[in-house]
């Protein structure tokens, strides 16, 4: 519940910029070197407002746009990714080929459910 809640708390800070940016992309590919990260953000305070983080190990690939946002999760000795955008109220899983390799391998190519096609929906 409480990757949910981080999970969604990353959904709306990735549709702000998203909506607040007319026309500009902007992504982040998966590395599992970086995890157990922050996002600020906030309206009065955009370097000062916690708005989500990720979990140790935890790496996270997302990509927004004027016309919505895609993300995708996966922890580090995992086997298997999960991954949401704005057009869809499903949570995919994709499995690897084994536990840390990645499931995408960048960021998602499309700001959203498109990305999901091959995924198995919750």
């Amino acid at each position: 519940m409480k990757k949910l809640i981080i999970m969604i708390a990353f959904l709306l800070c990735a549709a702000n910029s998203a909506f607040a940016a007319s026309g500009t992309v902007a992504s982040a590919g998966m590395d599992l070197t970086q995890t157990g990260l922050s996002a600020y953000g906030g309206a009065a305070s955009p370097a000062t407002t916690l708005i989500g983080k990720t979990s140790t190990g935890v790496a996270l690939g997302w990509i927004t746009s004027a016309n919505g946002y895609a993300l995708v999760t996966q922890h580090k000795s995992g086997s298997r990714g999960f991954g949401t955008s704005w057009d869809s109220t499903s949570i995919y899983y994709l499995n690897a080929t084994a536990a840390g390799v990645l499931v995408l391998s960048g960021a998602p190519t499309a700001s959203n459910s498109s990305q999901f096609a091959s995924w198995q929906s919750m």
